[in-house]
């Protein structure tokens, strides 16, 4: 495995529009896929209540996962950001 650019990664996390978003919940690892937007150096989901969102309310920490598949070369390129989660408000 190579590091990426930042161009790349830049670019990755600039141009996908979901990611697996893993959470602690009860104890037990908890993966989710989520559509998001950066902007700066922030990634922003948009997710209704549930086990994610009473997970990190509890422990308000997360890995982010991005991958780009390439299905003619069977190769992938993904970042991974991990980070403290932040809750901007409700409808």
């Amino acid at each position: 495995m190579e590091p990426l650019p930042d161009a790349r990664i830049n670019r990755l996390l600039d141009q996908a529009r979901f990611a697996h978003v893993a959470v602690i919940s009860d104890g037990d690892p908890y993966v989710g896929t989520l559509s998001f937007v950066r902007h700066g150096d922030a990634l922003y989901f948009r997710t209704a209540a549930g086990e994610r969102v009473d997970a990190l309310q509890f422990h308000p920490r997360a890995a982010v996962s991005i991958v780009e598949f390439n299905v003619e070369t069977g190769s992938w390129e993904s970042v991974l950001v991990r980070g403290d989660v932040s809750f901007l408000g409700s409808e």
